[in-house]
């Protein structure tokens, strides 16, 4: 075979392989453009708990001169229009962010336990929502307050951390809980009470 037909064989396979390489590359390149990410969707298991612990992550980030040997009381959230009084859900988000402050390192202290148990045909308490039976000297540094506003789909919850003696807001949060995870809190809450109710009564 003559050197010059040798040259353009090989120059002939070169010229090929290039232009497959070039096509395999092109087609990878469609392949991952067209490939698009689509990040999981929320879960519908999603209860009170992840709502708070999402607040009291945001709440740390914006903290402001803080000192964590200052001891917190957390009361009950209440509806935006009235100040006085609350509900279940004002109460489950409170018991929520107490426990988990409590496992987040903040110093919670509960001013409800009294000092002695109190022993009734309906139970044994230590807890009581009277004032005459509490320690009216707790040593709280500061308080976390909280406001609840009723939406179409939902509540708009916001918390905040105050100092008792300046009234500066130390941090603050904010989140929207569907409706949807209330009502099964309110459900779940109805049928623990119905459960006791039934047994204490068998």
């Amino acid at each position: 075979m003559k050197p010059f037909l040798f040259l353009c064989i090989i120059f002939l396979f070169v010229l090929n392989g290039c232009a497959s390489q070039s096509n395999y590359a092109s087609d990878s390149a469609k392949m991952y453009q067209n490939a698009t990410f689509t990040p999981p969707a929320k879960s519908l298991t999603l209860d009170l708990s992840d709502y708070v612990r999402e607040m009291i992550s945001d709440m740390m980030l914006n903290m402001r001169a803080y000192d964590a040997s200052r001891v917190i009381g957390v009361t009950n959230f209440v509806i935006t229009s009235d100040y006085q009084s609350s509900s279940l859900i004002g109460d489950e988000l409170a018991n929520t962010f107490m426990m988990q402050m409590h496992q987040s390192g903040f110093q919670t202290l509960d001013f409800k336990v009294t000092d002695y148990i109190r022993i009734t045909e309906q139970g044994d308490f230590a807890m009581s929502r009277d004032y005459l039976e509490l320690d009216t000297n707790t040593a709280i540094d500061s308080v976390l307050v909280g406001t609840i506003s009723d939406h179409k789909n939902g509540y708009r919850v916001f918390a905040r951390i105050v100092d008792v003696k300046t009234k500066k807001v130390l941090a603050a949060g904010e989140s929207f809980i569907p409706r949807m995870v209330t009502n099964t809190l309110l459900s779940n809450l109805y049928l623990q009470a119905s459960d006791y109710t039934l047994r204490a009564s068998s």
